[in-house]
């Protein structure tokens, strides 16, 4: 009987040691610890890893090449805010204006409003097609009836051309700075009857 009870011993014995995890006999083989006793978790594999080295270094952004126009708009013979003299006139803020350049057909219209100043400034992607001979500066819309009549050019259908300006150190992409040929000007359309600021 004793060599029975063994028996069953034994094969008790190889059963649980067959239901024990492996990793449990493994981690304690001396053969497979770290040397110092600290264990390091597996690392990641490189292939996954996106962050850019060290050395990497973004491409700046594109630059687009562009032109400037900008000019000023007044109302003439009315004295207000930053009234002008020599002109007699004021600018006027809020009135707008268009720069339409032409190809077989009118191939760009943009609009800007001017400023405080009566100051306006259009920046011009399309180089493709612009040629300064053949854009144009218009009168667009006033911002008061006081002052709304076309002075110069003397109707909303004449256009004035632009010329160059001269700079000295132009900003990346900066191909001409340009302005019309003139400052723009409405007047009131009843004499002397001028917006009040």
């Amino acid at each position: 009987m004793r060599g029975y009870a063994a028996v069953v011993g034994a094969a008790l014995l190889a059963l649980v040691a067959l239901l024990l995890p492996a990793h449990h006999v493994i981690a304690d083989t001396p053969a497979m610890a770290p040397a110092n006793g600290i264990s390091m978790p597996p690392s990641p594999a490189n292939d996954t890893d996106m962050s850019p080295s060290p050395s990497y270094v973004m491409p700046p952004p594109p630059v687009y090449p562009f032109v400037i126009v900008q000019g000023v708009i007044y109302c003439k013979t009315c004295r207000s805010t930053r009234y002008n003299r020599d002109m007699d006139a004021s600018p006027l803020q809020g009135a707008t204006l268009q720069l339409v350049c032409y190809g077989k057909k009118v191939v760009n219209v943009t609009a800007t409003v001017s400023d405080e100043n009566g100051y306006f400034l259009v920046m011009f992607y399309d180089m493709a097609n612009f040629n300064q001979r053949n854009c144009k500066v218009f009168l667009g819309t006033s911002p008061t009836p006081l002052c709304n009549k076309p002075v110069y050019p003397p109707n909303k259908g004449v256009g004035l051309s632009i010329i160059r300006e001269t700079i000295t150190i132009p900003p990346v992409g900066l191909q001409g700075i340009y302005c019309p040929t003139s400052v723009l000007f409405y007047g009131p359309s009843v004499a002397r009857n001028c917006p009040s600021n």
